[in-house]
């Protein structure tokens, strides 16, 4: 596989579930990495909004500076999804919150790089 030998650009993934019935997933701990893109599977909800933890116990819906909630649009079609790197940067834990119950259990691969 070539490589274009940039380390900083090096992606790593972690995946997430939202059991069936549930809204919420459980946590990724970017762990010094910066969220950058996720994959989704096919969803009942058709958007995705998030909640942030700086300490992994109190989480917080998450909102931009300009008091906006972010939000994510899904489908019944599996996608990837970038992420903007500066809307995370602060957070140390992140959760994804469906709009509508799950009809099945979902596995979201989180996307991140080194920060």
């Amino acid at each position: 596989m070539p490589n274009i030998g940039d380390n900083t650009k090096i992606l790593a993934s972690a995946n997430l579930t939202i059991a069936s019935s549930g809204t919420i997933s459980d946590a990724l701990d970017v762990q010094g990495n910066i969220l950058t893109g996720m994959i989704v599977p096919a969803m009942t909800g058709t958007t995705l909004t998030f909640l942030v933890s700086f300490d992994g116990t109190t989480y917080y819906s998450y909102y931009d500076q300009y008091g906006a909630q972010p939000s994510v649009t899904v489908s019944t079609t599996a996608r990837y999804i970038e992420i903007d790197e500066e809307d995370f940067v602060s957070a140390q834990f992140i959760k994804v919150v469906s709009g509508s119950t799950e009809a099945a259990s979902r596995t979201i691969t989180m996307i991140v790089r080194p920060l």
